[in-house]
């Protein structure tokens, strides 16, 4: 009798402690699931995040009649194959042409559009006329069309090397040793001396030249710089050289 009733409490326990961790693990897998979903979430946020943003100048020339009878021109353009579009207005610039022993006014319309990097832009324009209808140059009916993979808008970066009144007055020059392509060119700018003196001391001596190329250049560069003994020596941040990248900062 006492057999059976331990047997029978046994069986009990049993249950109880298959049910427990039947709980316990369905629980787990359950925390498991929302846990994996979050870190999915968060990967796809952190994605969309990190595309890259370009500007990128669309011009159009034209010649004098268009202005002559437009108020304003505009860019018709489209990111997602025109599902949307985006209208944005354009800035009227002249331009001349020496030709056939004339002179020749042409026109150009421009504005600068910020999209992802790799991005398909189509685009058409649209003039507002002074009669307020509308005109299109769309490539006869065929518009535009430009993958963006970098940005062809000009710019200018400056670089400066400072050093202390004692030294400067020891260089004879230093030149910027520098690359825009990953050093399949290099280029040499001859940088330009300048003093700040306050009260009649000087506070700040150093050396600046400015580079030119298109905003999402890299920059890469280190300084040669000949003192006035005639030795040479360089500054390259202890051969790893200096590096902007792009040369457009936003502010």
């Amino acid at each position: 009798m006492k057999k059976n009733l331990f047997m029978k409490k046994l069986s009990i326990l049993s249950v109880v402690l298959i049910a427990t961790i039947l709980a316990t693990v369905i629980g787990n897998t359950g925390l498991t699931a929302k846990a994996s979903n979050k870190t999915t979430n968060s990967s796809v946020a952190k994605n969309e995040h990190s595309k890259k943003k370009v500007r990128y100048k669309i011009q159009m020339s034209t010649n004098y009649y268009i202005p002559s009878i437009t108020k304003k021109g505009i860019l018709h353009y489209s990111v997602d194959g025109w599902k949307t579009a985006i209208d944005q207005d354009m800035v009227q610039s002249d331009s001349y042409n020496y030709g056939s022993g004339v002179f020749t006014t042409y026109y150009t319309y421009e504005t600068i559009i910020t999209v992802n990097e790799g991005d398909v832009v189509d685009y058409c324009f649209k003039f507002i006329t002074l009669k307020d209808t509308e005109g299109w140059i769309n490539n006869e009916n065929n518009n535009y069309q430009v993958k963006v993979l970098s940005s062809n808008v000009p710019c200018s970066y400056t670089v400066e090397y400072d050093k202390p009144y004692h030294e400067a007055s020891a260089i004879d020059y230093v030149d910027l040793c520098y690359t825009l392509d990953e050093w399949n060119t290099t280029k040499y700018s001859r940088m330009d001396f300048h003093s700040v003196v306050v009260n009649g001391t000087p506070v700040r001596n150093y050396f600046s030249t400015t580079v030119h190329g298109y905003e999402t250049d890299s920059l890469e560069y280190c300084f040669r710089i000949l003192k006035c003994t005639g030795e040479q020596v360089w500054d390259n941040n202890n051969g790893y050289n200096y590096r902007v990248s792009p040369i457009y900062q936003p502010k």
